[in-house]
C-alpha cells in the first residue's frame, strides 16, 4: 500500500507510526489535518465534517482555533501529538520537513485555557507500593509511600484526594493486576500504560539532579534501590517525552507523610460529601462549597488540599488558628487584604509559563500586578506577615522585588492581550535601539511621501497612487487614462481592472530597507522580551515563594470571613481522646436553610460509644455526619459550626453511612457495606473517630442483627470513639453501662407526627415507618394493609418481650382519620360533579361561562389540595 502514496501521506503515516495513541495534528498550511482514524473519530467527537484526501477519511480545524478543539478532546480524555512544519516551503520543494513538537495530555498542560484554575491539575504514577504526582503548572511534585498492606484502599484514598487528571501505571501491572485495573478503569482521569523502562533505574540519577531544586529528592529515599526512585523516574521521562523540548522543568520533591494528616478513606470521603455531593456529583452541597470564602483561584487551590489533607499536628493547627483569630479582630485589615487580593493573578503558574517558555506577554503583566499587590498587603504587617515568608528570604530580596516590577511596567505593553506580536509588545522609551529603529521605520512612511511626490511632478501623473500590496509589496499604481505617461524605467507588476502597477529601482530599495529595518527591529523585541523573561525565570524562586504567601493568606482571610458570617467559633484541640461539642450544627445543611432555623445539638462522647435510634427523616444521618465534618474542620485549622468544643487529636475519621452496590466490581450492596465495615475494624484506633449508621441492613434481620451487635462489641471494649445509628431497638437492651444511648426528639401530638431534631438521651419509641411513609405519599390501602401485616405477625417481635415495638398506636388513629378524610373528599368530588352536570351550557353567555369555568377550577385546586 505504501508505494502507491504520495509523499506528503508517506510523511503522514512515518509519523503517525511513532503516535499510534495520539490524535495527530497533522499541519497543512492554515490548519491542522487529521487522517483515517482519527478524522474519524475526531469527526464524531467534535461533530465536524469528514472529507477525503483520495481515498483517506480526512477532517481539519483552523490553526487559530485549535485551542478550543484541544481542550473539548482533552475534556474527552485524549492526547493530541502537535505536528507542525519546521520550514518554510520554497522554490523547488515538493514537501516541507515535519514532526512532532508537543504531545498535549490532560495532565501536561499549562495553558490557562485547558486548566481549571481552582484546582490542582495532577499527574499521578504509581508502582509498587510508592506513588508520586505533581502539577506541571505549579512546579508542585510529591512523594507518597503506600500502605503495604491495604495497598488498593492507599491508591482509592489517594486518588480520591488529589483527583488527578491522568494517571501512569507500569503496563504489565495494569494487564496482570485485576482489581487494580478495574480501579483505574472507573476512574475519572485518563489512565497511560507504560513500558517497563520508563520505571528502570538507569541513568536514573542524572535525570533526578537535572530536575530537582538542590537535589530535594535525595533526603527522601532510603537508598538506592528505593522503588520511590523509580516510579519519581516514570514521571519525570514522561513530562520529557511529552513536552519534546530542551527546557528543563525544576520540582521542589516534597514527602507526603501520612502521619502528619488525619486519615480519610475514600468511601467516607464521599460519604461526607467534601467537594461533591452524592446526588448529582456536582460541587452544589458539598463541604468545600460551603466554607469556600476565597479570592483568588490559587487560594483556593490551597484550601482544596487542606481539605484534603486535614492535620495530625497540633502546633500546626494552632497556627492557623491563630492566623484567622488575627484576621477576625481587624475587619479593616481583612478587606484591604481581600481587594489587593482582587488584582492578584496566579503568580505560581503564571512564573511556571515563563520559566518553560510558554508564556504571552501578558502573562508578565500577570505577574507585575501581582507583585504590587503582594507589596501592599505586606506593607500593612510587615512584621507580621514576615513570618509568613521563606526565613531564608532577606529583606533585599523584596527590594529587588520592586526592581522587577519597574522593569515590568516600563516595557511590556498592556494592551497587547495575544500572542507576541512585533511592534506591540515592548513599550517606546524602554529600549534606545529598538526606539530607533522604530524611528526609521516611521520616517519610512515620509519617505515614501516625498518620493510619491517627486514622480506625481516628474511624470505629471495627478492620480497615481503608492500602495503595499501583499503579492508585489510597494507599488505604483496609474489608472489606464494615464498609461501613456508612465516613464520606459517603471517595471510592471500587475494588471488590474482599472489600473496597472509598476515598481522602480529607487521603489524597491526604499522597501528593501524598510523590510530590514522592521526585521531587524522585530528580532530587536524579541530578544528585549526574552531577556525580561529570562530575568523574571531567574526570580522564580522568590515569585513561587511570594505566590505561596498570598494562598495562605487568602485562607486565612477565607476561614475568618466564613467564620464572622456564619457564627463559627474557635474549637480546643487537646491530646486526649475526647469529644465534646456544644450546640453543634451541619455546616451544609445550615448553609442552606433559612437562618436560625437548624436545630443545633451536642455531642458528649462520655463512654466514648454511643448508641443511637429513631426514626427516619428525623435527622440521624444529619446528626453523625456533622460532628465528622466539625472535627474535620477543626483540624484544618478552621473554626467550627459550634458553640464552643474540645475536640481530642484524631488521626482518622470513617464515615460508613448509606449503602449502595459496586456493580463494575460484582460487589454487592452488603458485600460493599461489610468490606467498609471490616476495613473500619481493622485500621481504627483509640484516637480515631468512627461514625456507622444501620450497619447489617443489606441482610437478614437475624444475621443483620448479629453482625451489628458483634461490630458495636468490638468498638465499645477497644474505647473506639464511635456514633453508632441502627434501627435494630433490640440492641439497645442488653443493659451495657459502657453505652451511651440516644435519640431523637418526636412529637406525636393529636395523632400528627412531628419531628422536631433534637438529640435526647433515650431509645426510640417506635421506627415511625408506616408515618414517614404516609408523609411520603404512599395510598391509604397500603398503609393500612403494612398496619393489619404488622399486628398479625410482628406484635410479638422483641427481644425484650414488650408488644408493639415496631407498632405505635398512633397508626390505627391516624387510620380512622384518613378514612373521615377520604370520606368527605369524596362528598365534596359528588357534590362538585352535579354541579357540572346541572349547567344549562345553552343559556349561558361567554362571560358567565368564563366565570362558571374559573370557580370550578378553583374548586378542583382544593379538591386536589385536600387529596
Amino acid at each position: 500500500m505504501t508505494e502507491n502514496l504520495t509523499p506528503l501521506m508517506k510523511q503522514y503515516y512515518s509519523i503517525k507510526e511513532k503516535h499510534p495513541n495520539e490524535v495527530l495534528f497533522f499541519r497543512l498550511g492554515d490548519f491542522y489535518e487529521m487522517f483515517d482514524s482519527d478524522a474519524e473519530e475526531v469527526s464524531k467527537l467534535l461533530n465536524l465534517t469528514l472529507t477525503h484526501r483520495g481515498s483517506f477519511p480526512m477532517c481539519g480545524i483552523p490553526f487559530h482555533a485549535a485551542k478550543n478543539y484541544i481542550k473539548r478532546l482533552l475534556d474527552l480524555g485524549k492526547k493530541i501529538a502537535i505536528c507542525e512544519q519546521l520550514e518554510l516551503a520554497g522554490p523547488g520543494k515538493s514537501l516541507v520537513k515535519r514532526d512532532v513538537i508537543q504531545v498535549i495530555t490532560p495532565a501536561t498542560v499549562v495553558e490557562d485555557e485547558f486548566l481549571n484554575s481552582g484546582s490542582y491539575n495532577f499527574l499521578l504514577s504509581i508502582y509498587g507500593h510508592n506513588a508520586c504526582y505533581c502539577d506541571i503548572s505549579t512546579g508542585d511534585f510529591f512523594l507518597k509511600r503506600l500502605d503495604e498492606k491495604n495497598r488498593i484502599s492507599s491508591i482509592q484514598t489517594l486518588i480520591e484526594q488529589i483527583i488527578p487528571s491522568e494517571v501512569l501505571i507500569n503496563d504489565d501491572e495494569y494487564f496482570l493486576n485485576e482489581e487494580l485495573r478495574l480501579l483505574l478503569d472507573q476512574g475519572n482521569f485518563l489512565v497511560t500504560k507504560l513500558p517497563n523502562w520508563y520505571f528502570a533505574n538507569k541513568n536514573g540519577e542524572k535525570l533526578l539532579k537535572e530536575y530537582s531544586i538542590n537535589n530535594s529528592y535525595e533526603k527522601y529515599l532510603e537508598g538506592p534501590r528505593d522503588k520511590l526512585k523509580n516510579v519519581c523516574l516514570s514521571l519525570l521521562r514522561y513530562i520529557k517525552a511529552t513536552s519534546k523540548t530542551t527546557q528543563i522543568q525544576y520540582f521542589d520533591f516534597k514527602l507526603v507523610n501520612d502521619k502528619k494528616y488525619l486519615q480519610i478513606d475514600e468511601s467516607s470521603r464521599k460519604n461526607l460529601e467534601l467537594f461533591t455531593n452524592n446526588f448529582d456529583s456536582t460541587k452544589k452541597y458539598s463541604l468545600f462549597n460551603t466554607i469556600d470564602k476565597t479570592t483568588t483561584s490559587a487560594g483556593q487551590r490551597m484550601l482544596k488540599q487542606w481539605l484534603s489533607f486535614p492535620l495530625y499536628n497540633i502546633e500546626e493547627i494552632l497556627f492557623r488558628q491563630d492566623w484567622i483569630k488575627f484576621f477576625i479582630k481587624s475587619e479593616t485589615l481583612r478587606k484591604s487584604v481581600q481587594r489587593f487580593l482582587n488584582n492578584s493573578m496566579d503568580i505560581k503558574r503564571l512564573t511556571n509559563r515563563v520559566f518553560l517558555k510558554r508564556a504571552k506577554p501578558f502573562d508578565l503583566v500577570g505577574i507585575k500586578y501581582t507583585l504590587k499587590s503582594f507589596l501592599e498587603i505586606y506593607q500593612l504587617e510587615p512584621e507580621k506577615f514576615k513570618t509568613l515568608l521563606d526565613e531564608n528570604i532577606a529583606e533585599d530580596e523584596i527590594e529587588r522585588i520592586k526592581e522587577l516590577i519597574i522593569i515590568l511596567e516600563k516595557s511590556i505593553n498592556e494592551e497587547n492581550r495575544g500572542p507576541f506580536v512585533s511592534g506591540k509588545v515592548i513599550l517606546d522609551g524602554f529600549d534606545k535601539d529598538l526606539d530607533e529603529k522604530r524611528k526609521l521605520i516611521q520616517n519610512h512612511n515620509q519617505v515614501f511621501d516625498d518620493y510619491l511626490n517627486t514622480i506625481k511632478k516628474e511624470t505629471g501623473i495627478t492620480n497615481i497612487k503608492l500602495v503595499n500590496s501583499r503579492i508585489s509589496g510597494y507599488v505604483l499604481e496609474v489608472s489606464k487614462g494615464q498609461l501613456d505617461k508612465v516613464p520606459s524605467e517603471f517595471t510592471r507588476k500587475q494588471t488590474l481592472v482599472n489600473s496597472e502597477r509598476f515598481s522602480t529601482k529607487e521603489l524597491y530599495e526604499f522597501e528593501k530597507q524598510l523590510v530590514l529595518n522592521e526585521k531587524e527591529a522585530e528580532i530587536l523585541e524579541k530578544d528585549i522580551y526574552e531577556k525580561i523573561c529570562n530575568f523574571c525565570s531567574s526570580k522564580a524562586k522568590i515569585l513561587n515563594l511570594i505566590g505561596n504567601f498570598l494562598s495562605l493568606i487568602d485562607c486565612f482571610q477565607s476561614l475568618a470571613s466564613l467564620a464572622i458570617e456564619k457564627n463559627y467559633n474557635c474549637p480546643i484541640i487537646t491530646n486526649s481522646t475526647e469529644l465534646t461539642i456544644i450546640k453543634g450544627r451541619h455546616p451544609v445543611v445550615e448553609n442552606n436553610l433559612p437562618p436560625g432555623s437548624f436545630v443545633a445539638n451536642d455531642t458528649v462522647l462520655d463512654p466514648p460509644f454511643v448508641l443511637m435510634t429513631g426514626p427516619n427523616m428525623a435527622g440521624k444521618s444529619t446528626y453523625l455526619r456533622q460532628n465528622a465534618l466539625i472535627v474535620l474542620l477543626a483540624q484544618i485549622g478552621s473554626f467550627i459550626p459550634a458553640e464552643k468544643a474540645v475536640i481530642g487529636l484524631t488521626d482518622k475519621i470513617f464515615c460508613r453511612v448509606g449503602a449502595s452496590d459496586n456493580l463494575a466490581r460484582g460487589e454487592s450492596t452488603f458485600l460493599v457495606e461489610m468490606k467498609e465495615a471490616s476495613f473500619i475494624i481493622r485500621t481504627c484506633t483509640k484516637k480515631s473517630l468512627v461514625i456507622m449508621d444501620e450497619i447489617g441492613r443489606g441482610t437478614s434481620t437475624q444475621d443483620g442483627m448479629s453482625i451489628a451487635y458483634a461490630i458495636i462489641d468490638f468498638l465499645k471494649n477497644n474505647a473506639i470513639k464511635t456514633l453508632f445509628a441502627t434501627h435494630y431497638h433490640e440492641l439497645t437492651y442488653l443493659g451495657d453501662k459502657d453505652v451511651n444511648l440516644l435519640t431523637l426528639e418526636v412529637s406525636n401530638e393529636d395523632s400528627q407526627i412531628k419531628f422536631l431534631r433534637k438529640v435526647i438521651p433515650g431509645v426510640a419509641k417506635s421506627s415511625y415507618a408506616l408515618q414517614v411513609a404516609k408523609l411520603a405519599g404512599m395510598p391509604y390501602k397500603v398503609l393500612k394493609n403494612a398496619s393489619k401485616f404488622q399486628k398479625e405477625h410482628f406484635a410479638d417481635y422483641s427481644l425484650s418481650g414488650q408488644r408493639d415495638l415496631f407498632i405505635d398506636a398512633a397508626i390505627d388513629s391516624s387510620m380512622d382519620e384518613d378514612e373521615e378524610i377520604l370520606r368527605l373528599i369524596k362528598e365534596k368530588q359528588d357534590k362538585l360533579l352535579k354541579e357540572i352536570l346541572a349547567l344549562d351550557l345553552d343559556n349561558l353567555s361567554p362571560f358567565q361561562a368564563l366565570i362558571m369555568l374559573s370557580e370550578f377550577k378553583e374548586k378542583i385546586r382544593c379538591l386536589l389540595e385536600d387529596v
